[in-house]
């Protein structure tokens, strides 16, 4: 059905790219819930087949985009579940004149750029895409380093493809008195594009998220400001204290700690006992991390005082004229996944008399690492609040989720590391670990306990954090396996035309 709904009064849109069961259910939850206590017109949007970038979070429902009139049955028979009388919907991304003009001023403001971090200097009549480029690009290469010359293509792809989606959203809002739009995340290269344009014209924008099984919905807020993220990790905590016992309390907070060093964390490996070198002075370990996540979201993250690469070199440095301590250097499994030239910059790091570099490769557990070091360094990866939770006195280098919690000593410079390093002996004793022990458990109970519930869907556990829905009400949400293998086939011929792929 693709009914003109005008100037209706009340109209709601669902702006929606991601194929994931769980995400699509968590947008038919909300309308669900909306629909249940208001009236409103609906414009469901089904667009991560026909956006210039294919993106794999569309992959699960890419299609040819052909017919383009029609929206995938799961969605339509989910709508219908909902009772809506009034639905319009739209499976394509119509191009304007606007982007293609939009395009080239801001590839030419590109052309001077070096670093990814830079991308938020870009900009054309209010339009911000910086952002959302700078996520994608990390995420597509690997790398932080931007040369556009070699870079034009996956830019001009990026570039282009946000600006459609932007100017199209904008251009519906406008034509179709859309009041309210309902969002997933807000990260993604056209989730983002989604959400600038519904903040150009100043409707309403409810982000959701989900995680694990349950969903967040906010309001004109999005999940990637790490200071709104934990005041609500502590407001939660505060809340469950009137309800819960201590002991209660840490039962919950604790388990998603006990589960990171069990199977179910794909990264676990088998801990055993570790001799560290130079042993009667202990040793400290650097636990290197990846934040690609946080890139591009530059009002609550800030870019760290000194790269991974050269701290590391630095600290080595140090613990060999210091000649006492050993410092371990884990090297994250996630590397292995990295562009060449990015592997090429860490694989330049050597061990020295009073430092060893484990590979991403080795089986060297990490937990058996952390229970016996004196201190933890970091650039704000999990292993940090698993030091607190550990009782290892730990300092993060970096913005992080967990950096106001008090779990951790942030430090700013090489000045501060090197001093923290000298005085753990002496700062820190048995009462402020148990402190510090207890509010990791924040961040713990905010995993287990936060956000809602899904009540139409039946659902199961795929893996560890990994749930897939299986029916909404009475649709089933699941696909033949047949049907999803010829997706992600779609998806992958799309990407490797656009040479995203080899």
């Amino acid at each position: 059905m693709n009914v003109n709904l005008g100037k209706t009064e009340n109209v709601t849109a669902c702006f929606q790219f991601t194929s994931n069961s769980i995400q699509l259910a968590a947008s038919f939850e909300i309308l669900s819930h909306w629909s249940n206590s208001e009236n409103f017109a609906l414009s469901y949007y089904w667009l991560g087949a026909s956006t210039k970038y294919p993106s794999r979070m569309s992959r699960g429902l890419d299609s040819l985009n052909f017919p383009k009139s029609k929206v995938p049955n799961v969605i339509a028979d989910a709508i219908k579940q909902i009772k809506f009388d009034n639905t319009r919907y739209m499976t394509e991304v119509v191009q304007s004149s606007e982007s293609k003009e939009t395009l080239l001023g801001l590839k030419n403001q590109l052309s001077s750029i070096k670093f990814v971090q830079d991308f938020n200097r870009i900009e054309s009549d209010g339009i911000l895409p910086g952002g959302a480029l700078a996520n994608s690009f990390v995420y597509e290469t690997g790398r932080r380093v931007f040369d556009f010359r070699r870079d034009e293509k996956i830019i001009s792809l990026l570039l282009d493809s946000y600006l459609s989606v932007y100017f199209f959203v904008k251009k519906e809002i406008i034509d179709n008195g859309i009041t309210r739009a309902l969002i997933y995340n807000g990260r993604f290269l056209h989730e983002r594009a989604a959400w600038d344009a519904c903040k150009s014209v100043g409707i309403d924008t409810f982000l959701f998220e989900t995680t694990r099984n349950r969903y967040h919905l906010r309001k004109n807020q999005g999940f990637h400001d790490r200071v709104i993220n934990q005041k609500l990790m502590k407001d939660l905590w505060q809340s469950k204290s009137l309800e819960f016992s201590k002991n209660e309390l840490t039962e919950i907070g604790s388990r998603y700690f006990v589960e990171l060093e069990s199977s179910r964390n794909r990264f676990y490996k088998k801990e055993e006992s570790y001799n560290s070198k130079n042993s009667a002075a202990g040793h400290f370990v650097f636990f290197s991390n990846s934040d690609d996540e946080a890139v591009g979201f530059w009002d609550s993250w800030t870019e760290p005082f000194m790269d991974q690469v050269s701290l590391i070199e630095n600290l080595q440095r140090f613990f060999d004229s210091r000649k006492r301590e050993h410092l371990y250097i884990r090297l994250h499994p996630n590397l292995l996944s990295k562009s060449s030239e990015e592997k090429k910059r860490w694989e330049k790091l050597k061990s020295s008399e009073y430092s060893t570099v484990i590979n991403p490769d080795e089986n060297v557990s990490s937990y058996a690492l952390l229970k016996a070091a004196k201190g933890v360094i970091s650039y704000g990866s999990t292993i940090g609040i698993e030091a607190a939770f550990h009782s290892i006195p730990s300092a993060i280098l970096a913005d992080c989720w967990y950096d106001e919690l008090d779990v951790a000593d942030k430090l700013v410079n090489l000045s501060e590391v090197f001093q923290w390093i000298g005085n753990v002996d002496l700062n820190f004793n048995d009462e402020l670990l148990t402190q510090r022990r207890d509010r990791s458990l924040i961040r713990g109970l905010w995993l287990e306990l936060s956000g809602n519930a899904f009540e139409y869907c039946s659902m199961f556990e795929l893996g560890w954090g990994a749930w897939e829905v299986l029916t909404f009400k009475d649709v089933k949400m699941v696909r033949s396996k047949l049907s999803v293998a010829v997706s992600i086939l779609v998806n992958r011929i799309k990407r490797r035309v656009r040479g995203l792929e080899a």
